[in-house]
């Protein structure tokens, strides 16, 4: 039986073995103000999903609440894949296209 999905930051942008890595990519995500805010108000649940992503035994005692009887020999990991997912600054979460309109300058018509 394969776990999953889980949902923990990606830290590289085709990073998907669990700790792949990209100081670069990961910097640009860390520093962005919509996901401080995401990840502060969000702080315990991430950390928690973190671990029992890295630690197997961790994902299994939240599985025996559904399946008593499951242990780790019966689970092996999964394949990873790397969702993207939009943010605002605020953390919220958005839809994957935002449309924004704009007054159109009187000297300027489209077209």
């Amino acid at each position: 039986m394969w776990l999953g999905p889980n949902a923990v930051l990606a830290l590289k942008r085709e990073g998907y073995g669990l700790f792949d890595v990209s100081f670069r990519d990961a910097w640009e995500a860390l520093t962005s103000p919509g996901l401080r805010h995401l990840a502060w108000s969000n702080l315990g649940f991430g950390l928690q999903e973190f671990w029992r992503a890295i630690y197997v035994p961790a994902q299994v005692r939240q599985l025996q609440r559904y399946i008593p009887e499951i242990t780790a020999a019966d689970v092996r990991r999964g394949p990873s894949g790397v969702r993207a997912q939009a943010l605002d600054e605020n953390g919220s979460l958005v839809d994957d296209f935002i449309f924004q309109t704009a007054p159109v300058s009187p000297t300027h018509s489209p077209g």
